[in-house]
């Protein structure tokens, strides 16, 4: 999945060379549980990464490799998470919290029998984090962490359970950390890069943002965050094109989005309506992109279609 990001393009065929390979590891030794989790993770990744055309049947073959892991050894706790993970890319958020419960379960007597487990204080915190216990996750990552202090892989999990628990200094505090211990690592210079920018201070953030391009000129997620900070500093020339090179390497919905909303503030309405039509198609049920579209269409004069994106934006927001 790393590489994959050194090439969006291919990321389809790296996960069918990786599902091809585990589905030989399973024909050869049929009670692997390992290879059933990694080749359910796997399609997961696939589905998640379909975009449109994404199809269930990938995720009920990642359900499947789950339950058979899970058949196999009943107290795996990976099993258990990529079955919750699974559910929750299907949007079935109450078979999904089941699954983390029962791999909590599991970690929490790993742990009481070995203390030093690094490995399953980390699945123990990924399984919070399913079930949306940040303050939970970060105690566990901290544990973790004294355990093994120079993982930067941990210290940047740690990083986004300081954020979400709005310990900014903490987090930035985590990704320097990291980046000490591995000054190439792309991902953690574009999530400091994004604190930095929902803090404010957009030169730190475009500084960040322009290593990770620089160490990795496809990644597309650097460029959409960039052309973010370009949008709210007014350079509307440089977000177009930060936002346009983040869809040329492999489009996305933010990217879309963002772009939608460069042209919104430049009048550009029919530009507008077509980039925010382009996420929707990615990502239909996510009530602000109508709102968005909606007040594109309305500041374009036709208030029907504003109307139905208004619509369509409040009945996505209901109760279920």
């Amino acid at each position: 999945m790393r590489l994959a990001e050194l090439n969006p393009a291919g990321r389809e065929s790296m996960i069918e060379e990786a599902i091809e390979t585990l589905s030989e590891d399973i024909i050869r030794d049929s009670t692997s549980v390992d290879a059933y989790v990694k080749r359910g993770v796997a399609y997961t990744a696939m589905y998640y990464y379909s975009g449109p055309d994404r199809g269930e049947g990938l995720i009920e073959q990642a359900m499947a490799d789950f339950t058979e892991a899970i058949d196999l050894d009943p107290t795996n706790p990976s099993a258990y998470i990529g079955r919750g993970q699974a559910y929750n890319s299907w949007g079935q958020r109450d078979r999904a919290v089941p699954e983390f419960e029962t791999a909590v379960k599991h970690l929490t007597n790993s742990i009481a029998r070995d203390s030093q487990d690094v490995d399953a204080f980390i699945q123990r915190a990924y399984a919070f984090s399913g079930l949306g216990e940040v303050d939970k996750r970060l105690q566990d990552l901290n544990s973790a962490i004294d355990l093994d202090p120079n993982n930067p892989r941990t210290l940047i999990s740690r990083s986004d359970a300081h954020s979400r628990m709005r310990e900014i200094d903490a987090a930035i505090r985590d990704l320097d950390t990291a980046l000490r211990l591995d000054p190439n690592s792309v991902g953690a210079y574009n999530i400091r890069g994004t604190i930095y920018k929902n803090a404010d201070e957009y030169d730190k953030a475009l500084e960040d943002f322009d290593t990770a391009i620089r160490l990795n000129p496809n990644y597309r997620w650097a460029y959409g965050n960039r052309g973010s900070v370009y949008l709210l500093m007014g350079d509307y020339a440089k977000a177009i094109e930060d936002y346009s090179r983040a869809i040329s390497i492999r489009p996305y919905p933010a990217a879309y989005a963002g772009r939608g909303r460069v042209y919104l503030s430049l009048r550009e309405y029919d530009n507008a309506i077509r980039d925010y039509t382009a996420a929707i198609d990615q990502l239909s049920d996510y009530p602000q992109l109508y709102v968005e579209r909606g007040n594109a269409y309305r500041m374009k004069g036709e208030y029907d279609r504003a109307s139905e994106d208004y619509d369509t934006a409040i009945s996505l927001q209901q109760p279920r």
